[in-house]
Formats: C-alpha cells, structure tokens, sequence
C-alpha cells in the first residue's frame, strides 16, 4: 500500500526489515515506476530474464490513456512517475510512436531518451515493412545504438530462440539499422552449443556492419522454469578457458590498441565470470 510516503504492508514485514526505514526497510518512496506489457516476442528465448512470450499488443489508445493517468496521480502524490514498455517494443504495430510517448512520461529520459541504447531481438525489424520509420522515429528521439544479441550461427541461434530463420532475420535488422544511420552492438550469449561456434562467431562480427561493442557473456541464471533448463546448455569455466587466449588473440586483431589506451583495453574480451556477471558483461550494457 502507499502511505506516508512509503511502499510498507505492516502486516508483512518480516523479520529484518524495520518498517520505519532503519536497516532492512524499504525507505521513503520518490518514484513510481510502472513497467508495461505493450506487446509480445516473436522470440521465445531460452535465457530470457524477463519470460517474454507472444501475445497481442495493447492498444496505443489504452497505452496513452494509462500513462496519462499514473502521471496525473504522481503529480498529485508528488511522486516522480517512470514507465517502461515490454516485452518487445519494436513488435508494437505503433512501435514508431511510443518512442517518444513514453519519454514524454518518463522522469529517467531527462528530456532525452530512455531507448538508449534499443534493445531487440532485431526480428521485429526484419519482418515488418516500415522498419525505417520505426527506426528513423528512434534516432528521431535520441537512439543512437541498436543492441542485439546472438546465440550462435545458424540453427544453434535459431533453437535457443525457438525460431526458425531468427538468426538471418537479427542478421538482417542490423543491415538495416546501419542503413538507418544507428550504430549496432550487442550480445554474444555462449552455450554448450555456440561455443564450438566461436571461430565462425568471431567471422560474422566481422562481416556484419557491427560498429559498437559485441560483448561474449553467459546469460545469468534466474529460479524460473525456462532458466532451468537453459542450465543444461550453459558452459563451465573449464569449457571456456581454452578459448580465451584465443578470442583475446582474435580480438587484438580487430581493435589494436591506440596511443594512450593501456595494453589489453579493448572493446570485448573473454574473461572468467566473477560473481553477478558474466563474460565480458559490461557495466550498462543490457543483458537480452
């Protein structure tokens, strides 16, 4: 419930949390964020954090008038109001419009954009006709980088994302984000499976127009049913360490050093996990 300026149901305060905001509580409250399911994946990505599936998009109509209406009560309770749109936003019929809706709503855009960068599976802009508009209305309002992710080449990607043809389709949506004027980067999720991939992984960020970071991690384990069983696909340190001489060889190759950059400072790597991150995770960087 909301009282007093803070989020506390008294009769659920376990054990540890101190309901006046001492060590343990939840603090006073400046900040309702409201996350929303505006349209689904065409994906279904085994490492999904957020369980994304398909199902239809909300109304544009529905998405103004609750935006518009939590805003109001924030204004009111003297809250700051924030709000996010799920699960794949680019899968939206009127994705082109919600770029700026919802930064007009949001307090964390500061008067910029909170797409920033866009995170996709890339499908969404592969299938759909007016990918340049939606794309243009991105850059439109401060985009600047695309961010994909990878699973592997082929049919490896394709049966991590439960989608046949997902892998040419990312290919594709960054072709055509390049020829939107954004830059691309994104993730490189390593399994059992695209690890013997590597050297064919490392060929495609070079042939593809990926300008910004591709960043080799292992996608994070979560208690959900979906993250269990990507357990079975996810690899061990001793199956990764033989390729990070290589990967590092690779890499060194691609972006040498420049004047004043240390040794070794370069823009992906292979390292091994440490705990709450995965290889080469990146402070900022999304986890899709």
């Amino acid at each position: 419930m909301l009282g007093q300026g803070r989020l506390v149901d008294d009769a659920r305060v376990g054990e540890g949390t101190v309901a006046g905001g001492g060590p343990g509580g939840l603090g006073a409250v400046s900040v309702l964020y409201l996350c929303m399911e505006v349209a689904g994946c065409l994906t279904v990505c085994r490492h999904c954090w957020a369980q994304g599936v398909g199902y239809g998009a909300m109304p544009l109509a529905d998405i103004e008038r609750v935006l518009a209406e939590a805003h109001r009560f924030c204004d009111g309770a003297g809250l700051a109001f924030d709000a996010y749109p799920m699960h794949e936003m680019a899968a939206h019929p009127d994705a082109a419009r919600l770029f700026a809706l919802f930064n007009a709503h949001s307090a964390s855009a500061r008067g910029g954009t909170m797409f920033e960068p866009l995170t996709t599976t890339g499908v969404p802009l592969a299938v759909r006709e007016d990918w340049r508009d939606v794309l243009t209305a991105a850059a439109g309002t401060g985009t600047i980088n695309l961010w994909v992710a990878f699973h592997g080449v082929g049919e490896v990607h394709d049966q991590q994302v439960n989608r046949r043809g997902a892998y040419a389709e990312t290919c594709l949506a960054i072709q055509r984000a390049r020829a939107a004027g954004l830059s691309v980067g994104g993730n490189i999720f390593l399994t059992t499976a695209s690890l013997a991939q590597l050297d064919e992984l490392t060929a495609v960020r070079r042939r593809l127009p990926v300008n910004a970071a591709l960043c080799f991690t292992v996608a994070d384990f979560l208690p959900t049913p979906r993250s269990r069983r990507n357990e079975q696909l996810r690899p061990a340190l001793p199956d990764l360490l033989p390729h990070a001489a290589h990967h590092r060889r690779a890499d060194r190759a691609d972006h040498p050093p420049v004047v004043g950059q240390p040794a070794g400072a370069h823009r992906s790597g292979v390292r091994a996990p440490g705990p709450g991150r995965g290889l080469a995770r990146r402070a900022g960087t999304p986890g899709r």
